[in-house]
């Protein structure tokens, strides 16, 4: 989690580094292709840098055996506008991801616990 961490930080201090591109999104707004409208600066808060949501594993009793929990400006609306989202995405034993694309987006993936295992 502690790379997570660092992520937000760098990506926070780097949005402040031209504070004319700071956005904190307006969940209640319409999103459109570039994120959320910008919320007005009196009523953004504290919570809107604080995302606590990939502590907890998903629930992986479904076909797939597999949860995918996602962290993008919907759920963390301090990150509006920034193209940075995350994804904690959780297995059980013989669970497995869909078949997906990123069109517009790289996956960075890091595994935190498991063991490989060959079919």
């Amino acid at each position: 989690m502690m790379f997570f961490q660092i992520l937000f930080a760098l990506s926070f201090l780097f949005s402040f580094s031209n504070a004319s591109n700071f956005c904190v999104g307006d969940l209640n707004a319409p999103q459109g292709p570039a994120g959320y409208s910008c919320k007005m600066a009196e009523t953004v808060s504290v919570n809107d840098f604080v995302f606590s949501g990939l502590r907890a594993a998903g629930n992986t009793s479904n076909l797939t055996k597999a949860a995918i929990t996602p962290a993008s400006s919907t759920q963390f609306p301090g990150v509006n506008g920034l193209g940075i989202s995350l994804a904690r995405q959780d297995f059980a034993v013989g669970g497995r991801t869909t078949m997906h694309t990123h069109p517009e987006a790289m996956e960075i993936v890091i595994v935190i616990q498991g063991t490989k295992h060959c079919i």
